[in-house]
This record gives C-alpha cells, sequence and structure tokens, in this order.
C-alpha cells in the first residue's frame, strides 16, 4: 500500500481495519508476555542433564562426509554430439591447466547450474547427488586436483575438490550450546503446556448448547428450517 488509507480500505474490504489489527496484535503481544511470566521454566541446567541428553539423542549429532567443490560441464544436449561435447570440455580443462581461474573459464564457457558463480558447488553430502559418477569421485579423488574427465547420463565433467570432511559425530563439547538451547525449549514447552491444563481444570467453560433446554430449542429451530 502507498498511502494509510488505502491501507484502511484493503483491510475493511477484507473485513478487518487498521484498529482491529492493532487491537489484535496488543492483546497477543500481552498474552505472551503473561504466558512467559506465568509459566515459569528452570533455566539452571546441570552438566549431566545436558550429557544425558546427548547420549539419548547421538543419531542427531551424527554428519555424513561431505565436500566442497568446483565444477566444469558440458551438457551432451546443447552441442551437436558427443565428441563435439568432449572437446569443448578439453578446451576448458586446458586452459584451467595452463593457470586460468577456474572460476573465470567456467563462467565464460561451462554449462554447469553454478557456472556464473564461477562453478562454484557448496558442501555436498555423499550420496545426495543424482549423478553416481560425480558423487563416486567427490569421496575418492585428491584434494585440490583436477578430474580426468567425467561422463555421466548427462554431461562430461572435469572437478577440483577443494575441502572434504569424513563422516563423523559432532563431539558432546562442541553440542553443549545447542543442547542447552534445546532443553530451555523443551521447558519452554512443557510449562506452557502445564499452564494451559492447569487454567482447562480451574476454569470452567461452558455454551448456551451445555443448557439441555437451550438444545432443544436449538435442534427443532434447524428442523424448522429444513422443512421449509
Amino acid at each position: 500500500m502507498e498511502s494509510r488509507s488505502e491501507l484502511e480500505k484493503k483491510l475493511i474490504a477484507g473485513g478487518s481495519s487498521l484498529e482491529q489489527q492493532r487491537r489484535v496484535y496488543y492483546e497477543r503481544s500481552l498474552s505472551y508476555q503473561w504466558l512467559r511470566s506465568a509459566a515459569k521454566v528452570d533455566t539452571e541446567i546441570s552438566h549431566n542433564e545436558m550429557l544425558a541428553f546427548y547420549e539419548a539423542h547421538l543419531k542427531d549429532y551424527e554428519r555424513p562426509a561431505r565436500a566442497r567443490w568446483e565444477q566444469l560441464s558440458i551438457s551432451l544436449d546443447r552441442v551437436p554430439s558427443k565428441q563435439e561435447a568432449y572437446a569443448k570440455l578439453a578446451a576448458l580443462g586446458n586452459d584451467v591447466m595452463r593457470g586460468a581461474p577456474l572460476a573465470d573459464v567456467a563462467r565464460a564457457g561451462s554449462h554447469g547450474a553454478t557456472a556464473p558463480q564461477g562453478g562454484q558447488r557448496d558442501w555436498t553430502t555423499r550420496g545426495s547427488l543424482a549423478s553416481k559418477v560425480l558423487d563416486e569421485a567427490l569421496f575418492s579423488l585428491p584434494v585440490n586436483s583436477l578430474s580426468p574427465i567425467l561422463e555421466d547420463e548427462r554431461a562430461f565433467h572435469i572437478i577440483r575438490v577443494l575441502e572434504r570432511e569424513d563422516a563423523g559425530r559432532t563431539a558432546f563439547r562442541d553440542a553443549q550450546v545447542k543442547i542447552k538451547e534445546e532443553i530451555e525449549k523443551l521447558r519452554r514447552e512443557k510449562a506452557v503446556q502445564d499452564y494451559y491444563a492447569k487454567l482447562r481444570k480451574e476454569t470452567r467453560v461452558w455454551t448456551v448448547f451445555d443448557d439441555p433446554g437451550t438444545a432443544q430449542r436449538f435442534a427443532e429451530t434447524q428442523r424448522v428450517e429444513v422443512k421449509r
């Protein structure tokens, strides 16, 4: 919207208003602050509690092997023949071998999805690529060495692994901050749910239909309308 009046008209057309939205925002903020003060949370978390949480959720701290890499590719469906695709990629690889930055070569001639970004590929976990050829190469090639020309169903590729990490598990000492945050989150959620349960138990809630006479009259009204 470009003006307050235009916004007001848009809200009214949707069955609301600026004042109503302001009131809803205020009430939600107030209820949130009230709930935080009413649902008390113990913020003291012991080392043993964090360790027990870590041991109970070991799978959450396992990480697969991953690699960061760069790529030159020539797609088979963008050139007249497989021979020409191979030759084009070989020429790109030769440029890199002669000292040209792979990023510049990728921007100039690669068909890879990240060619506009210099062929840079972010961290890739083992088994996540559709190309089994590339996936195998990522975790077998020497780091910082150009691969030979690789072929899969869609293209020819030259890749270079920039960094690689083996599969493993985040150590407890490195996970403690996140563990504490997770325990605090779970405690807040439980405190809120416990408080809601207390309110439901202590607060009587009813409707007009809880009165048998009112419910009967409503049912009769509905039957009359259906007959009409």
